[in-house]
């Protein structure tokens, strides 16, 4: 049973281990949420470009921590930034491909592997603890972590597909750990359950991406109160199509002309009317999107 959400902010985290298909549904829940014109941040994963990824694939035991510590770090600064921006929005989405909750898993493991020494490792915790206690104090844990899980055979093909040249050299033991740690040891499992609101795990070896993205939308979107929002949006780009007619009237005035030349009057009646045309389309998108509930209700 999912614990109650909010409709609110809303934050999402797509998680799973290496090559089980995070960003290709990441980017079709994100398609899908312009398409009901619920407005959204996509925080995409940052480590493929990480200057550490390819000195950890070659030798682990020498860059593990500084590697994991980067990441971490990485991730967290961009949590906060998005926490940031979040204050002044209301009814925002945040998708996550990855979250500095999965940093925990490849901490532990490399630990236990003796690529991060006791004494590094008891250093890391220290820090990351005090991370998920500054989420926690701000009660911004995720609301949803859907796990993504295929075979482990699926999962390595889909790795040597996409011909990375790091992953595609990694000893394949390394692959095999981190889907154990992913999806057979408990206390993970646990980790992710202790620290979101609601822990969701998708089998995808018989689902394509599309279907992946609809299960998880069917889940996030509710299609009442996103009527209802769109309703809102129209009442205010209304009241703001409104505005921008009143200012290129106001440009017509005597007193304005008197004020202004007319290269700067005609200036700002094009960006007025620019304006009209954004909030136009913007309400014109609003209404496709409620008549395409009614009908699917009808």
């Amino acid at each position: 049973m999912s614990k109650e959400t909010p409709h609110n902010n809303m934050r999402i985290v797509i998680s799973g281990t290496v090559g089980v298909g995070k960003s290709t549904v990441c980017d079709l829940i994100v398609q899908e949420l312009d398409n009901v014109n619920i407005e959204n941040n996509y925080l995409k994963e940052e480590t493929v470009e990480s200057v550490f990824l390819k000195l950890f694939y070659e030798s682990p035991k020498e860059w593990a921590y500084l590697a994991q510590l980067n990441w971490v770090v990485k991730r967290f600064e961009q949590w906060l930034v998005n926490e940031e921006f979040l204050k002044d929005k209301k009814n925002h989405y945040t998708i996550y491909d990855r979250h500095f909750l999965d940093d925990y898993i490849f901490a532990e493991m490399h630990t236990a592997k003796e690529n991060i020494s006791s004494y590094l490792s008891l250093s890391y915790q220290v820090q990351y603890q005090e991370i998920l206690k500054k989420m926690a104090d701000k009660d911004k844990q995720p609301d949803y972590v859907f796990l993504l899980k295929a075979p482990l055979d699926v999962v390595l093909k889909r790795l040597k597909g996409r011909g990375r040249e790091s992953e595609v050299d990694a000893n394949i033991e390394y692959w095999k750990e981190l889907y154990d740690n992913y999806y057979i040891k408990p206390h993970f499992r646990h980790h992710f359950e202790k620290n979101c609101k609601n822990l969701i795990v998708i089998e995808t070896e018989n689902l394509t991406p599309e279907e992946i993205k609809n299960k998880i939308c069917s889940i996030i979107i509710n299609e009442k109160e996103n009527c209802k929002r769109q309703v809102e949006q129209i009442a205010h780009y209304e009241g703001l199509f409104e505005d921008a007619q009143k200012e290129i009237k106001k440009t017509e005035t005597e007193e304005a002309k008197a004020e202004h030349n007319e290269y700067d009057l005609t200036c700002y009646r094009t960006d007025m009317e620019h304006m009209k045309y954004i909030y136009n389309r913007k309400i014109e998108k609003s209404k496709r999107i409620i008549k395409k509930y009614e009908e699917k209700d009808n």
